[in-house]
């Protein structure tokens, strides 16, 4: 009766009725097909920042962004007004050194070690071009003035001008002697003006290509180029810790900066051309009047070098980066702090399971321990004690102690229930690398820089006795299944066994190209694996030393190996990012797992050997299903353990009580908090049901 009701109605209207019908039904369909806020799935975006020095900084056109270049091998995007991260942009295998925004804003350039530029998407955050051309680091990028082209200065002791829509080259322009280190337009774009290692400016027509100046007067290499507004004036910075201003069109020093204690690493003029900011090693941001040569303002905050400075479209702003992993915002009329654009997590030198596989244990680089609780992913306890770095973490064969060797030279027990110190092993005098109990959980023995390896007593925290005859750093300690047998890795790159018992020598093993940084027996005792930085993995044969074979598969250095329990996986994590799973019988690689963005430092097999647990510089330890590969969850300590999260793939979260105010959801390309959606992706539940292998929506 309604569908005739409805028909009848439709079929009485006529001319303009009609139409009108139409068009509201069209929207209504419209709304109806097309994707909302309720609809679009949100993307879990963490504020947990840089996790390594912030080496460059620039602000877009219209100031409402500020993109940041750090040693973590990200650009973040950040929201100047507000503090927040839009986005992480990952795609660098190496430190990103230089960052620029084209002049419409539409795209950040960005330079790094790995040899490549990359041009991002400045809305979307995706990856446009990578350019590939220089043979040696790329150490600064700078958009011409008309958007056009892009200039790139590397240590190959060139600059390559690219055309900014496509991944061709244009020019490559060589002067120097000796390294690039910054590249910048001049307003007009008729110029170019680079500094380099060889202590000069030279100034280049962007057109031709002729060398127009070279500008001598610095008695360091040239870190910083930047041209004034009215292009008339270029300011340099130099490890000589002086700026000096210098007239572009004759090429004259008009005057020389002094105020700075050390290097001098960047310098930029304010949009009127009043003021220059410089940033330097002596931790300091200095601002200048561009006219007198007078010092303005001094501006203390960092704790670490500064290593870039840029001014806000408006001039009211500065902004630097600097080694301390962080980004300030300065007040550039009083020199007060307006917000600090911080990292809240360390790397992840460490990580083991404990015997029962209910623990998971990681050691960072931000001097604690963590214990996760691996079948819920919530932090059970924080351990504080070391001053240091904590590169090596491992529980006793009971699981209730967990030993820890430090930067700080030091090995510290802990009692794995109550997470108190029970001893400080005080011995070796210099960073120690690596730590591991005996089978028997009465010795311990820890691996340093200083070259050898020292055993403990586990009970009285005694030294036993100590291992010698390395040549350099050890790297790597592991203690046999049957307790017989010690082999340690070290930089000498060679891989020796040890008596267990009388600290003698048994053999040395020959065959790496680089330093050894991980060993690990097979359960049987009859195969060692070592992880070396020739990017390879040697399985050798304990009785004899031969080597059996020679696993080939990452692109970068082996930092981390360990065998499966039962002795037939072998899991490698390496500098190029990646956890690789090889067949010990047959060397072949099975699986390779990706999503760590940084060095992945440490893995560690389950008791069970269905999982695999991953640590990683970029401030992460990772979960993965060795069956599948698939990664089951994240783990991420941030401020030194006083807050935590737990995600999933999926965008499930856990988190502590404040852990809340580092969650952001992505939808489109708005930022919305985390109480936004937290009714529907904060679900410990779902995330405990991720971490017992369970399927979940």
């Amino acid at each position: 009766m309604r569908s005739r009701c409805f028909v009848h109605v439709v079929a009485s209207l006529g001319g303009a009725l009609w139409r009108k019908f139409v068009a509201c039904i069209g929207v209504l369909v419209a709304r109806l097909f097309s994707p909302s806020l309720a609809e679009e799935r949100p993307v879990l975006i963490l504020q947990t920042g840089h996790t390594n020095a912030v080496f460059s900084v620039s602000f877009s056109p219209d100031g409402r962004t500020i993109a940041s270049g750090s040693f973590d091998e990200t650009v973040i995007l950040w929201d100047a007004e507000t503090g927040e991260m839009r986005w992480k942009l990952k795609g660098h295998t190496n430190d990103v050194t230089s960052v620029s925004f084209s002049p419409d804003g539409r795209t950040v350039a960005s330079g790094s070690w790995d040899e490549t530029v990359i041009l991002w998407d400045a809305e979307t955050g995706k990856m446009r071009l990578k350019l590939k051309g220089h043979t040696d680091l790329v150490t600064s990028v700078s958009f011409s003035p008309d958007g056009r082209t892009i200039a790139s200065g590397s240590n190959d002791d060139t600059v390559i001008l690219w055309d900014a829509e496509t991944d061709k080259m244009k020019r490559m322009l060589k002067g120097h002697t000796r390294w690039v280190e910054s590249v910048s337009f001049s307003p007009d774009g008729r110029t170019i003006a680079w500094g380099g290692r060889d202590c000069t400016v030279i100034l280049w027509d962007a057109k031709t290509g002729e060398k127009r100046w070279t500008l001598y007067g610095h008695t360091g290499w040239v870190l910083s180029v930047s041209f004034s507004p009215d292009g008339r004036t270029i300011a340099s910075g130099s490890n000589d810790k002086t700026v000096i201003l210098w007239d572009a069109e004759t090429g004259k020093m008009r005057r020389m900066l002094k105020g700075h204690t050390d290097s001098v690493n960047s310098v930029s003029f304010s949009p009127d051309g009043r003021m220059i900011a410089s940033g330097s090693n002596d931790k300091t941001v200095i601002l200048w009047d561009a006219e007198t040569g007078k010092m303005r303002r001094m501006l203390k905050g960092h704790t670490d070098s500064v290593n870039s400075v840029s001014f806000s479209p408006d001039g009211r702003t500065t902004a630097s980066g600097s080694f301390d992993n962080t980004v300030i915002l300065w007040d550039a009329e009083t020199g007060k702090m307006r917000r600090k654009l911080e990292g809240h997590t360390g790397s992840v030198m460490s990580v083991s399971f404990s015997p029962d596989g209910r623990t998971i244990a990681s050691g960072s680089k931000d001097n604690t321990v963590i214990l996760w609780d691996a079948e819920t992913g919530e932090m059970r306890r924080m351990l504080k004690g070391h001053t240091d770095s904590v590169n090596s973490v491992s529980f006793s064969p009971d699981g209730r102690t967990i030993a820890s060797g430090s930067w700080d030279n030091t090995v510290i027990l802990w009692d794995a229930e109550t997470g108190e110190m029970r001893r400080k092993l005080v011995g070796h005098i210099w960073l120690v690398t690596s730590v591991s109990f005996s089978p028997d959980g009465r010795t311990i023995a820890s691996g340093s820089g200083d070259k050898t390896v020292i055993l403990w007593d586990a009970e009285t925290g005694k030294m036993r006795g100590m291992l010698g005859w390395r040549t350099l750093a050890v790297e790597g300690v592991s203690f046999s299944p049957d307790g017989r047998t010690i082999a340690s890795g070290s930089s000498d790159k060679t891989v020796i066994l040890w008596d267990a018992e009388t600290g003698e020598m048994r053999r040395m093993l020959v065959g790496h190209s680089g330093w050894v940084n991980s060993v690990s027996f097979s359960p049987d005792v009859r195969t060692i694996a070592s992880g070396s930085t020739d990017n390879t993995i040697i399985l050798w044969d304990v009785e004899t030393g031969e080597i059996r074979r020679k696993l080939v598969g990452h692109t970068g250095g082996v930092n981390s190996v360990s065998f499966s329990p039962d002795g037939r996986t072998i899991a490698s994590g390496s500098n190029d990012k990646t956890v690789i799973l090889w067949d010990a019988e047959t060397g072949e690689m099975r699986r390779m797992l990706e999503g760590h963005t940084g060095s992945v430092t440490s893995v560690s097999f389950s008791p069970d050997g269905r999982t695999i647990v991953s640590g990683s510089r970029d401030g992460t330890v990772r979960l993965w299903d060795v069956a599948t590969g698939r990664e089951i969850a994240t783990f991420i300590s941030i401020d030194a353990g006083q807050d935590w999260l737990v995600t999933t793939p999926e965008g499930y979260y856990n988190a502590s009580p404040n852990g809340d105010r580092f969650v952001r959801w992505l939808v489109g390309n708005k930022l919305y908090p985390a109480e936004k959606f937290s009714n529907q992706f904060k679900r410990p539940d779902i995330v405990a049901k991720a971490l017992r292998g369970e399927k979940i929506p």
